[in-house]
């Protein structure tokens, strides 16, 4: 186990994480991308922790029902490496891969103002 990144639920509120398969061991940024169809949402109860390996694909916790709170720790390159960024967008370095799958994708979300 190569921990980047860890999350913990606080009370009793349930959580959800989107999840994919570690691309870490892939050379070429196309395949280094989770493969859209492998993608999964689960389910955690409060007080649960998750424990991230190198290179797993995940989205931060989010509440489903109730608001939901949740301790998160990372590993000294994944501050580093979010720390460099000027502004949100994607990113490439060490351990942390961040891709706008809306952009890749070709999705367009209509907002209303």
């Amino acid at each position: 186990m190569d921990m980047t990144q860890f999350f913990i639920g606080l009370g009793t509120s349930r959580f959800a994480m989107l999840l994919a398969d570690s691309t870490h061991h892939l050379q070429d940024e196309a395949s280094n991308a989770p493969n859209i169809d492998e993608i999964g949402c689960y389910v955690f109860e409060g007080g649960t922790g998750i424990l991230l390996n190198k290179g797993v694909w995940h989205d931060f916790p989010m509440a489903i029902d109730q608001p939901v709170t949740c301790i998160t720790g990372n590993s000294d390159e994944v501050v580093k490496a979010l720390i460099a960024m000027d502004k949100p967008g994607e990113m490439d370095q060490g351990d942390v891969f961040k891709i706008n799958l809306m952009e890749r994708l070709g999705i367009e979300i209509a907002v209303e103002h």
